[in-house]
């Protein structure tokens, strides 16, 4: 019924709340683009670290203490 609709009462944050809201929030994905980036960054230093210990192992160039070679 239409006039039971007219009735629900919807809470609007006042523009001061909501720009208080919008703040945080862009804050909050600030802080998460931010350790999406430095995250991004430890992925590709382990893909680096990783090859160059694989190139290593390979070529004879690691040195294992108390493995023979």
């Amino acid at each position: 019924n239409v006039a039971q609709i007219v009735e629900i009462v919807v809470p609007c944050p006042t523009p001061a709340e909501q720009t208080t809201l919008a703040e945080y929030f862009d804050g909050l994905v600030a802080r998460r683009d931010e350790t999406t980036g430095r995250l991004t960054q430890q992925i590709e230093l382990i893909i680096e670290r990783r090859q160059a210990l694989i190139a290593a192992a390979v070529t004879g160039d690691l040195e294992i203490s108390g493995v023979a070679a």
